[in-house]
């Protein structure tokens, strides 16, 4: 619950969206050829998300985006906003919500996973057409489980964050 509070609070502090960006045309071999070689280079950097703090990016999101059971249109939308994917992780949304909080005890430790759903709205312009980018997020904050009944230090508190997903949908005029 703190580190709801405290996301909220500095959520509440911004007022700025990310600027539009448009997207280039280009085949379907050309598309995935770039957004490997971009996904490679959102890897190898260090994102600092404002939500959530350090965001890593992992094959977990690659593997989510790319698997065969998405259809082929929406796996191109989605590679074709790679290349500005740098500029979302590392900015505010316009709007979030945390869902799927799932609560598991390991011997002394709680941990609590969660998914944030991120919005930003009109980011990219795809073949003339406003559309949003939605990142997911996945947190997991970890803390001992008896810390009701003791000082507790910020020290025992581990929190990651992760990139799970991003997807593209048109805005509706």
């Amino acid at each position: 619950i703190g580190f709801d509070f405290a996301r909220l609070c500095k959520y509440a502090n911004w007022s700025q969206s990310v600027p539009m960006q448009t997207v280039g045309s280009a085949t379907d071999a050309q598309i995935m050829q770039r957004a490997k070689a971009a996904y490679r280079k959102l890897k190898a950097s260090t994102h600092q998300n404002p939500l959530v703090g350090e965001l890593a990016v992992t094959r977990f999101a690659w593997r989510h985006v790319t698997r065969r059971s998405k259809t082929s249109k929406r796996r191109i939308k989605s590679l074709r906003a790679v290349p500005h994917l740098k500029s979302l992780v590392n900015n505010a949304p316009d709007r979030f919500v945390t869902t799927s909080v799932e609560i598991s005890q390991a011997g002394k430790r709680t941990t609590d996973t969660r998914f944030l759903l991120c919005w930003y709205r009109n980011a990219l312009e795809i073949d003339g057409k406003k559309h949003s980018v939605l990142l997911r997020i996945k947190e997991q904050i970890s803390y001992p489980t008896n810390w009701k009944n003791m000082p507790l230090s910020i020290r025992e508190i581990q929190q990651s964050a992760t990139l799970a997903s991003w997807w593209c949908k048109e805005a509706i005029s």
